[in-house]
């Protein structure tokens, strides 16, 4: 069963503010653009269709609007594979948990045991994104100005799923230019 986690489900934000995660502006940029209707589509699609990280997407986004220079494919696969073992043993495993505790809810005791994972799954993905920037230094990221940041984020976003040896379909497509646009407008 696939799980889709988002902020408007029940979960404690003040305990996964006050964690001992140092706090990133990549956390609160995603968060901000995660809960727009058109990306959260669009990211579960990708998410779902296509095993994509959307943390990496969002890390695409983020390092576009903060002007960075465009990641090479072997750049982002290095920091998908920097995230890989704590993504598919923590995060996903979290996940699983909190979807088989929802399917099997029996009380109250079992809800609080469901709200808590939660809790867990997005202080993990929180610790996820701390990792990617972890990885981005290690890569020795510039900044520039030289480009069109929505440019940046749409290649950036292509280098990490040709990273990943995926091939979008054209409906599918639309969904990664939603992203950015969202990402690019004023709200």
């Amino acid at each position: 069963m696939e799980v889709a986690i988002s902020m408007e489900d029940n979960v404690d934000v003040e305990r996964i503010e006050s964690s001992a995660v140092p706090e990133n502006i990549f956390w609160d940029f995603s968060t901000a653009l995660y809960i727009r209707k058109d990306v959260k589509d669009a990211c579960e699609c990708l998410r779902r269709k296509y095993e994509l990280n959307i943390n990496l997407v969002m890390f695409c986004c983020w390092v576009a609007q903060k002007q960075y220079d465009i990641f090479s494919i072997e750049g982002m696969s290095f920091i998908a594979n920097h995230i890989n073992t704590w993504n598919h043993g923590i995060v996903e495993g979290l996940k699983k948990v909190y979807a088989k505790l929802a399917c099997h809810s029996i009380g109250d005791e079992t809800a609080n045991l469901a709200n808590g994972t939660l809790n867990d799954i997005l202080l993990a993905e929180k610790i996820e994104q701390w990792l990617i920037l972890q990885a981005m230094d290690k890569l020795g990221a510039r900044q520039s100005i030289t480009q069109d940041p929505a440019e940046i984020a749409l290649k950036n976003i292509f280098n990490y799923i040709n990273s990943q040896q995926v091939a979008l379909h054209k409906t599918d497509l639309e969904k990664v230019y939603r992203i950015v646009k969202e990402c690019f407008a004023e709200h």
